[in-house]
Order: structure tokens, then sequence, then C-alpha cells
């Protein structure tokens, strides 16, 4: 009778972890029935030999499963505030050719005040072939998600088995946080992250050239990718032998990483003096000193650390001395996220689910396993942080988001059939995100800081925003839909047909 290893079990876990998260439902039901299907496995040789192929099949399905997800969030008009800027962004680029959103101010505003990310002028001239521009920002979304599972299963292929890569690539992308936010939002951290794996993966397998290289995509999607390039590229010059070649290379990576500090001063302190605003977004985000000992914020601080850390602590009590040094290279390139969640006072980034938290999640797991792909008990420490990922965290409600978003007429088509393209509206964050290629959107926060003139207001009926009482006096409920209250101002005119 054939015998089952540990890795067995590993393998049946994780295939049965992923089935579930496609189908939405709990992700516990992976131990038990991880269980079963390894008990099958000891008994019959091809049941064994099936799960390996199985879970490889699963993976590749993975950004599969992410685009579903993304275009059932937008249909049903509940993908988040930076969705809805980006898409304006890409709107704006490929028919105005302005890089321009009004989502982040009370008016129009250049976006490269906001965040330094050229990215966007290269998904806008995609969008200029005719490609809408929700469309375009969930395809590039996608792709990032395909190339982080390659770029995972690369890492972690380089020194385990191949049963080792495929279960290690599937535990990071069941991490809580992970699953939560591939699959809901778009952010340029998350774009940009291939890269930076691709850049450790050359690393790991001594290609000096091409981890240096990898690390400057990352500059067009976000100016604190500059500090991340500065400590990955500090990371690799403290690595390595004394060799004539490593020298060299020690060199090479002293110097790109100051060209990532001066990149980052450069774009966040001399620019805004010479060409723009200095409203950069991190700047407004880091609490004051007092706030910073704050009781609540603090338990919240240690919640995300424990949340985003506890899948690694099975690892972490396999290392050594020897293990330790090459596991602190490896967590290099979230030491900048995890020092702003630490200094910051905003609350979507202490919280563990959010996409600030995808980072830190996949680099402190890779960091804590890698350097102990080795060591004998191995297996069976990632058995219990298998365990972990698939206990902890929000499921994923994979059939009720697809229901929403395609079972009915989408939130875009809702909204066109009763409200002009060419009006002024104010609206709530998740609407925001519908409407990016109307003439101009205002967000109620926004609104409330001024006296705007309008031509709608429309407000989510699943994530109502409270109204000014100026906003109210000024008008009136109008429309009523599915998934909106439609409130206008004046004689502005409701439309009673679609759009052609």
């Amino acid at each position: 009778m054939p015998r089952a290893c540990p890795e067995h079990l590993l393998l049946a876990v994780a295939t049965a972890a992923l089935l579930l998260l496609f189908g939405g439902a709990s992700l516990p039901w992976a131990l038990p029935i991880g269980l079963v299907v390894w008990g099958v496995s000891r008994t019959y040789q091809r049941a064994s030999n099936v799960l390996r192929p199985a879970l490889l099949i699963l993976l590749a399905l993975y950004p599969l499963y992410v685009a579903i997800v993304q275009l059932s969030y937008w249909r049903a008009g509940t993908q988040g505030l930076d969705f809805g800027i980006f898409s304006q962004v890409i709107y704006q680029v490929a028919h105005n050719n302005k890089f321009i959103s009004s989502l982040i101010s009370t008016e129009w505003q250049n976006f490269i005040t906001h965040h330094f990310s050229p990215f966007l002028l290269i998904l806008g001239g995609v969008a200029k072939l005719g490609f809408r521009s929700e469309c375009v920002l969930i395809g590039a979304h996608v792709v990032a998600v395909g190339a982080l599972a390659w770029g995972l299963w690369r890492v972690f292929n380089a020194m385990g088995s191949k049963n080792q890569a495929l279960i290690l690539t599937a535990t990071t992308l069941l991490l809580p946080a992970v699953r939560q936010a591939l699959g809901w939002e778009t952010h340029d951290e998350v774009l940009a992250l291939p890269f930076i794996i691709f850049s450790l993966w050359a690393h790991l397998t001594g290609r000096d050239t091409l981890k240096l290289l990898a690390l400057f995509p990352p500059l067009l999607f976000k100016e604190t990718l500059g500090i991340v390039m500065c400590t990955t590229a500090l990371a690799y010059a403290l690595d390595g032998s004394r060799s004539v070649e490593q020298v060299s290379a020690r060199r090479a990576s002293i110097m790109v990483a100051v060209f990532g500090a001066l990149f980052f001063l450069t774009v966040t302190q001399v620019f805004p003096k010479w060409l723009w605003w200095p409203t950069f977004d991190p700047s407004s985000r880091i609490a004051s000193f007092p706030r910073l000992f704050d009781p609540e914020l603090l338990v919240s601080k240690a919640a995300w650390l424990a949340c985003t850390a506890l899948p690694c602590v099975p690892f972490l009590l396999l290392h050594s001395k020897k293990t330790v040094r090459a596991a602190l290279v490896l967590l290099s390139p979230a030491l900048y996220n995890i020092g702003a969640i630490m200094v910051s006072d905003f609350p979507a980034m202490v919280n563990p689910y959010n996409y600030y938290s995808v980072t830190p999640a996949i680099v402190l797991l890779l960091a804590s396993s890698y350097p102990v792909l080795g060591a004998p008990r191995f297996s069976w420490a990632a058995i219990a942080a298998l365990c972990l990922v698939v206990s902890i965290g929000h499921p994923v409600r994979t059939r009720g988001l697809v229901k929403a978003g395609f079972s009915a007429p989408s939130a875009y088509d809702e909204l066109r059939i009763v409200v002009p393209q060419r009006s002024n509206i104010i609206t709530d964050n998740y609407t925001a995100s519908v409407l990016a290629d109307n003439s101009y959107i205002l967000r109620i926060f926004h609104a409330r800081r001024t006296r705007p003139s309008f031509d709608f207001i429309i407000i989510s009926k699943e994530f109502p925003e409270q109204l000014s009482e100026a906003l109210k006096e000024r008008s009136h409920v109008c429309h009523e839909t599915p998934r909106y209250i439609v409130r206008c101002a004046g004689k502005a005119a409701l439309r009673e047909s679609p759009l052609p």
C-alpha cells in the first residue's frame, strides 16, 4: 500500500482551499476535505498522482477567478474609491489627453499632485484603442496577479521541490489580505508587486544585473516605491560574499539604493516647489506624535501585526542564526509598508485585510519560509501555516458577488437610463467607481467642504453616505432605482431612455 507523505496532505488541503475559494464556500472546510483526500491518496497511488496537476490547474485559474470577482464588484457598483480614481484618470487620458481627476479634490486636479503614477498614461494609451477604462484597469490588475503567482512559484521553485513550490504559492495566494484585496479594488502598489518579487527571484538565483533592473519599473507606479527600491537594494548590498564579483555587485546595489532615495525625495520634496502643489497622499496620513501612543490605535496596530504575521510563526520556529540573515534580505521590500502602517493613523492602513497589507503579508511569508525550505520538519510547519491561513480572515462570497454583478443590469446601465452622461454629479465613493466617463463627479466627502453646483446627487442604497443639511436643502429625491437614490437640483432633466 503506498504511503502518503506530509506533502500529499498539503497538496490536498491547498487544492480543497482553492476550490472552496472559487466556489465561495467557507475555507475552514478545506481541512476536513483535505484529510479525506489525503486518506484516499494513502490507499490509491492514482489519487496521489492527481493532486499536483490539480493544484497546478487551480493556480493557473486563479487570475481568471480574480477577473470574475473584479468584474462582479464593478458591475454591482461596489468597487472602491481607488478603482474609480484610476478609471477616471485613464478615461481622461484616452478621451481628453489630460492626466486629471475630480475625485481627489473639490475641483479637477492633476493626478500627479496626488501620486506619481505614470503607468496610468500607458493604460490610457491602451484605452485609446476603444476599450473601456474600467476594463483596461481590471485587465492590468489580472495580468499583475498572474505575474505575481508565476513569480512566487519561481521563487519557491528556486530551492524547493515542485510540490513545495506549488504548495507555498497556493498558501501565499490564500493569505487573508491577499484573497480579500486582489479580488476587490485595484492599487498601484499591487500592480508593481510582481516586479519586486521577480527582483527577489533574480537575487536568489544569482542574476545580479536583473535583480537591480527589476527594481526600476515600480517607480512608474508610485513615488513611495523609491523607498522600496532603496531598502531592497541596500539589503542586496549587505548580502553576499567578498569576492571581486560580489564587491562590484555590491557597489551597483548601493548606487541603485541611492537613486531610489533621491527619486523619492525629488518627487515629493523638490518637484512640488517647482512643478506642482505638495499634496502627496502619504504626508497626510502620518499620525501626530501624541496620536502614535493612543491606546486604541496601538491595539489596532498590534492586531494588524498579529493577523499579518500569524501564518509565518510555524516557519519562524525552524530558523537558526544562519537563516535569519537570508530572511532579513527577503523582508527588505516590506520595510516601508510596515513602517508606514506603524506611523499612520489612517484606519484603512491598519486593516489587515486591506490592499495596504498585501505586500507585507506576501513578503513576510516569503521571508519566513524560503530560508528554511530544506529543514527536516518543514512540511509539518507548512501544514500548520496552511491551517492558519484557511482558518483566519473574512470569507470571499464568490457566488453572491457573481450573482449580484451578472444576474441583473450593471450599475452603469442602471444609472445611465436616468442620468445624462454630461451632467455634474455628487456621489459616494462606491458609485464614483461606476461613473468614470461622466463629465464631472464630486465626492460627497469633498462636497461637504464647499457649495458646489450640481445636477444630481446619487447615493448607493447599499453604502448610504450622510448628506449635509445644505445639500439636502438644495436637492430633492426625484428618482429611485434598485441600487440608487437619485436627488435632483434645480431644473436638471432626467433621461427617459438609455444612451445610444
